[in-house]
């Protein structure tokens, strides 16, 4: 494999403009440097040549007289080898845990996913994607996957951030689920998948809420039955259109974290799901007595899973009166945003102010939207 691995370095000697195609993973040895000069020659001077890359290193014979017909088969060589190469480490690792005083399945996934970089790419590549986003921002035909508020995807750049995770935390009864199901339905009206974790409520009782919002019924109402044959037609043909909606619900609440990172890697190739909300923290089945530190390895397999699958996850937490996340582990370290919901109103209308207390590459402050408690519904400003 060394040959292999001479012959893709003496092609980039020629070609360094391509060494968006390699990564320093491909190669082993004291050819690690070699390639790592190589990219600071050409990133410094702009070209190379045998003087330049001496002021880096000391670049051998064989690298200027290494034969290369066709790349290609020689990249897939290498990835091929770097892959066997990642598996082993990954397979000592994770027999090392197995045989520890107590294994557990949480850290074995933190494992995999931390050392699952066979798809890494240089530096180049990062932003020739961020400049093809951008211009095609510029140009409108980037498609945003809107939060279905105006004011959120002010502050989330226009949509729930990819590879992100955020914290949705508010007192008990002030709304975060609704919020969450707001979002929901109206991303799966704009056609992106959702898939939502409702370890408290039951798909019923969420299907009650989302027809109470699209139709404008009065959920106190429909709960009490008090509602005359048109609204029943009306929520008829509501729940057979939200049926059809990319939205999906494991409303099981003794699934375990395990099972949540499974389901995600399930739900993202089999339905192309965007955002994953996971309701709530507080009754999230762990796996270990000591529930503080297995929430903050939660926290980090789900930033592994959100950044591996390219998608946004949203944890729905409570907080304690004075604001603090309960039974919190390190999951407020590990999140890249963090809100918090408060309203000092009760009635039917309310102003909820959200607060983006951490928000890492978006903006801080506060929001201010409306709740319509009748409907469970809110809005950036006024009922729809």
């Amino acid at each position: 494999m060394s040959r292999r691995e001479m012959q893709a370095l003496s092609f980039l000697y020629n070609y360094p403009e391509k060494i968006s195609l390699f990564n320093s993973n491909m190669f082993t040895g004291l050819r690690v440097d070699l390639f790592d000069s190589i990219g600071e020659c050409f990133n410094e001077y702009g070209f190379i040549t045998p003087e330049a890359l001496e002021q880096f290193c000391t670049p051998t014979e064989e690298l200027f007289s290494t034969p290369v017909e066709q790349i290609e088969p020689i990249i897939k060589d290498l990835v091929t080898e770097r892959n066997r190469r990642k598996l082993k480490e990954t397979a000592d690792k994770l027999y090392t845990l197995a045989d520890s005083d107590e294994p557990n399945l949480t850290e074995a996934q933190n494992i995999i996913f931390e050392d699952q970089d066979y798809q890494a790419v240089s530096l180049s590549h990062a932003g020739m994607q961020f400049l093809a986003d951008l211009e095609a921002k510029r140009n409108g035909t980037y498609e945003f996957k809107s939060t279905g508020f105006k004011k959120l995807d002010v502050m989330f750049r226009g949509e729930w951030p990819k590879k992100e995770v955020s914290i949705l935390s508010a007192l008990p009864g002030v709304s975060k689920t609704a919020l969450v199901g707001c979002s929901m339905l109206a991303m799966g009206k704009q056609g992106t998948a959702s898939l939502l974790f409702s370890l408290e409520m039951h798909s019923t009782q969420l299907m009650a809420r989302w027809i109470a919002n699209e139709a404008n019924l009065d959920a106190t109402r429909m709960g009490l039955g008090r509602i005359d044959a048109e609204d029943v037609v009306k929520a008829t043909r509501t729940a057979n259109y939200i049926a059809s909606l990319p939205m999906y619900v494991i409303d099981d609440p003794n699934v375990t974290v395990n099972e949540i990172a499974a389901t995600i890697r399930s739900y993202v190739k089999k339905h192309d799901v965007r955002v994953v909300f996971i309701d709530h923290l507080q009754i999230l089945n762990v796996e270990s007595s000591n529930r503080n530190a297995e929430l903050g390895l939660a926290a980090k397999l789900f930033k592994n899973i959100a950044k591996a699958l390219d998608i946004h996850i949203c944890i729905v937490s409570q907080v304690n009166t004075v604001g603090g996340i309960r039974d919190s582990g390190d999951v407020q370290q590990n999140v890249d945003i963090r809100i918090l919901i408060t309203t000092e109103d009760t009635g039917d209308t309310r102003v909820m102010n959200l607060n983006f207390e951490k928000n890492r590459n978006g903006k801080l402050g506060t929001q201010a939207m409306i709740f319509y408690a009748n409907y469970l519904k809110y809005s950036d400003n006024e009922l729809d």
